[in-house]
């Protein structure tokens, strides 16, 4: 059975949680990518503004990061945004 990452994956994670996730192909870790950054406009949640993913294709890896409001606000802080 080939794992793929859903939306359900990403709902489960906490504010400022990183999570990696081993996949079978490196098209899935891809399609999980996507589907990351899709997710917050389709599922918004109040404690999440966006997720933050990177593919490592050697490992086969998709390392996903939920982005809380607060973490995000501090980041253009720091740039005087």
């Amino acid at each position: 059975m080939e794992r793929k990452v859903g939306y359900i994956d990403y709902m489960r994670l906490k504010p400022g949680e990183t999570r990696v996730f081993y996949l079978d192909t490196v098209k899935a870790c891809y399609n999980g990518r996507v589907l990351a950054y899709t997710t917050p406009k389709k599922h918004p949640r109040k404690d999440v503004k966006r997720y933050k993913a990177t593919v490592d294709e050697d490992e086969r890896t998709l390392t996903v990061h939920a982005v809380s409001f607060a973490e995000d606000d501090k980041h253009y802080d720091e740039f005087g945004i």
